[in-house]
């Protein structure tokens, strides 16, 4: 080959490899500014994440102040439906004739017979009372025997509405609080 051949081929490889740095160096600016802003978008993932995080935080703590508040708002209600119930209850009497030992002697119960009657109706009685102005802590031994029935059965009902009543001041305990214990009725098996 010629000079003239040589120094134009050199040329053109001389400048083919211009080219090739020109755009060797473009695709570097490019790759530096793709990692740049892969770096970028990491690093706004990482704050969007710690923000999510304390996002999730604060919803936690807001749903637990919620819980709390809901808890008290329960808890004032059932309050005010005891206190009103305990209100509604303060001057009420026992409606049920309670009988004493001669009454019962007249209708033929022996003496022992119309002692028990006589206190299983002042303790139901008692325990109505109490139940109803929402106290607390009182044992309940209504007794009886089956033969007595008809004459405690209308004691026996006023304690099932005093303990109705009764559901409201449970309410308001605290799940360790004795409430009352409550001894057998007897019922009959209509």
């Amino acid at each position: 080959m010629d000079e003239s051949s040589v120094n134009a081929t050199s040329l053109l490889a001389q400048m083919h490899q211009e080219m090739i740095d020109s755009l060797l160096a473009e695709l570097r600016g490019e790759i530096e500014l793709l990692h740049q802003a892969n770096y970028d978008l990491k690093q706004e993932c990482k704050i969007l994440k710690e923000e999510q995080l304390r996002d999730r935080a604060k919803i936690f703590q807001l749903q637990g102040e919620v819980n709390a508040l809901q808890t008290f708002v329960d808890k004032a209600e059932r309050h005010a439906k005891y206190f009103e119930v305990v209100t509604k209850n303060k001057n009420w009497v026992y409606p049920q004739h309670v009988p004493n030992q001669d009454e019962l002697l007249s209708l033929f119960y022996d003496e022992d017979e119309s002692l028990e009657i006589v206190e299983s109706i002042v303790d139901i009685q008692a325990a109505c009372i109490k139940m109803r102005r929402g106290e607390k802590g009182y044992i309940v031994d209504p007794g009886g025997t089956p033969q007595y029935y008809q004459l405690l059965m209308p004691h026996y009902k006023e304690f099932a509405d005093a303990l109705i009543e009764y559901r409201h001041t449970i309410d308001c305990m605290d799940d360790e609080t004795f409430c009352f214990s409550l001894g057998y009725a007897a019922l009959p098996r209509e």
